[in-house]
């Protein structure tokens, strides 16, 4: 604690006399921009500047965002579920082992820069559980066509238990490299990109321990944990290859006789991926784990499983309105897992469509995939969404999703030391209605969406797969305003939410996120800080459990997670090119109750200080 103090004065203290001693304003003009392949999917040459404000600059943990509502089992790093009903839209095969994708670069995530000048990032995080995360991306353009991105990250926490022999550990190493290039007159272009991501991560299956509730704050991290001796890799390598060929020019206009963009285009997408995924137990305990099929002394298991896909499409975009465009396509993919001797192959081929078209004032987009043949022939997934200016700076939007997708692969088959099923389950079938309205002047967005499920497939209190036999139904209502009152700002994130099932999908009622914050410029305007405290609450409710091997969440109906608000303290600060906060989380830590749970038999964690710091170059 007193380090973490010193660390955090020294962090101040920098700030500080940056913004005493600084004379002007950093007349940098940041020209770096960024395209993702979610903002090339709407339009082949969006791109962003990189985010140069202050806005959320605190939220280091993907985890816990104002944006988001999920929960994980205490520390960075620990598995991860998003309490926030949401419908997938896309088809395919689905390893269901994706409690920490959230932690993990993903190619949905990879950006893709263009800059004038080289361009460097660095973006370090220290504070109490001995958490560490350190950022470094450096990207620069080869030639004004050619660009080339390097990143790493490393991020460690721990958690400490008196009876175990060791910290609660979490290692996460993420590498990636990233180019893009694109031909003189632009008809050409190709973008690829590599990612190693290594997770390392111990869980001890929570506190083995009834009388934990009547301990004092000091004692309870003397109570008896489950697994003692665990180890969880999360080891995978992404290879991603898109190419696009413009093969028919566009119309020139008639009146201004210039090119536009538009024509005909056609695109191809490699990607490859390899997730090896091992649990080890030195000494199991059998008051833990239900069942024990193997081994009653030692568990070495492993789920590997690899993926091949290609697409061809064939693009035609307007001219005139470079967001409309008609989108023609095939998928192909070949994927292999393999657990404890046993290989499954799975190979499918799936039909593609996306259009895009000003419509009656607004626009409309749908995007179908139809699995034409293979393991799972006739999953389906359409997603159409209408969208229309009301006013200058509102919208209305609204829209449908109907899907229908075979079920996770590690509900199928299971040949583990602790998970030992085969079935034979029917696809889940999902359709979803939505609408909404935003205001960007008056910071506002609402929406709300109606899903019913069929044949939806869970995991019960016994750790074992089953299948609802009946329909169940999901009312989800969201509400974001911000006010701002002078300097001050509050931000407010509602969820109202309603499952029809609660011993098959159990959702919070209701969850808040909250953000109240001063926000100004000091030492003559020479440094931009807010100051301000969050707070992240959920309804009572019994919320799923998390069983260790694999990371796995499951249905329980024995301990309800209790409402409580978890209270943050920050103070966001911006001298030139560089940023930083201090943040005290969990601040109320032993008020108005001596311990918080998100998932059953573990704690939060208790109250610390974190800081952080972002430093821009560009040269």
């Amino acid at each position: 604690m007193i380090r973490a103090k010193v660390i955090t004065l020294f962090f101040m203290l920098m700030f500080f006399s940056a913004g005493l001693f600084a004379q002007n304003k950093d007349s940098v003009q940041i020209k770096t921009y960024y395209s993702t392949h979610e903002l090339m999917d709407i339009n082949a040459d969006s791109s962003i500047s990189v985010d140069s404000s202050l806005d959320l600059l605190h939220e280091y943990n993907p985890g816990f965002t104002f944006n988001h509502f999920g929960v994980n089992t205490g520390i960075f790093g620990s598995p991860y579920r998003n309490v926030l009903f949401e419908l997938q839209d896309k088809t395919g095969f689905n390893p269901g082992l994706n409690s920490h994708n959230i932690y993990l670069q993903t190619t949905d995530r990879v950006k893709f820069f263009d800059t004038y000048t080289p361009y460097s990032e660095i973006f370090y995080v220290q504070g109490g559980n001995e958490l560490q995360k350190l950022k470094a991306l450096h990207t620069r353009n080869i030639t004004p066509f050619w660009n080339v991105t390097i990143q790493y990250s490393t991020n460690n926490s721990s958690q400490f238990y008196g009876n175990q022999t060791d910290l609660l550990k979490n290692k996460i190493k993420n590498l990636g490299f990233t180019s893009s290039f694109k031909s003189k007159n632009g008809n050409y272009k190709l973008f690829a990109s590599f990612i190693n991501n290594k997770l390392f991560a111990s869980d001890n299956g929570g506190i083995d321990d009834t009388a934990y509730h009547n301990y004092s704050l000091g004692d309870k991290f003397y109570a008896n944990v489950y697994l003692e001796e665990v180890r969880t890799e999360y080891l995978e390598k992404q290879l991603f290859v898109k190419q696009s060929l413009k093969i028919a020019k566009a119309i020139p206009d008639s009146l201004r006789k210039t090119q536009k963009p538009g024509g005909f285009f056609l695109l191809h997408t490699f990607q490859y991926q390899k997730t090896d995924v091992y649990y080890h137990d030195d000494d199991i305990n059998v008051n833990y784990f239900k069942s024990i099929y193997l081994n009653n002394e030692l568990s070495d298991d492993s789920i590997v499983y690899s993926l091949w896909q290609n697409e061809f499409h064939l693009l035609a975009q307007s001219s005139k309105q470079p967001l409309d465009k008609f989108q023609l396509g095939a998928r192909h993919v070949s994927a292999r897992i393999f657990q404890n001797g046993h290989d499954s192959a799975i190979v499918y081929f799936t039909g593609l469509v996306d259009a895009r078209k000003n419509l009656l004032g607004g626009q409309l987009v749908l995007k179908a995939e139809y699995v034409l043949s293979g393991s799972i022939a006739k999953d389906y997934s359409m997603k159409f969404n209408f969208k229309r200016r009301i006013k200058k700076t509102a919208n209305w939007f609204t829209g449908a999703i109907f899907n229908r997708n075979a079920p996770a692969y590690i509900m199928t088959l299971a040949r583990t030391n602790h998970l030992q099923w085969q079935n034979n389950f029917n696809p889940t079938i999902a359709n979803s209605a939505f609408t909404g309205y935003e205001n960007h002047r008056f910071k506002f967005k609402s929406s709300l969406s109606y899903s019913l499920i069929s044949n939806l497939i869970y995991l019960n209190e016994e750790v074992n797969p089953l299948q609802l036999n009946s329909s169940l139904s999901v009312i989800v209502f969201q509400l974001k305003k911000n006010f701002k009152a002078g300097h001050f700002h509050f931000n407010n994130h509602l969820a109202l939410q309603y499952s029809s099932n609660d011993s098959a999908l159990a959702l919070p009622l209701w969850a808040f996120n909250h953000l109240t914050y001063f926000e100004g410029d000091v030492f003559k305007g020479n440094m931009a800080i807010q100051i301000g405290f969050s707070v992240r609450m959920m309804e009572t409710y019994y919320a799923d459990g998390m069983y260790a091997p694999f990371s796995l969440f499951y249905r329980q109906q024995t301990t309800q997670i209790q409402a409580y608000p978890l209270v943050d303290v920050f103070v966001n600060a911006r001298v030139k090119r560089a940023k930083g906060f201090v943040k005290y989380e969990h601040v109320n830590y032993g008020f108005p109750q001596g311990d918080y749970f998100i998932v059953n038999g573990y704690p939060y964690k208790q109250r610390s200080f974190v800081f952080g710091i972002v430093w821009l170059f560009f040269d």
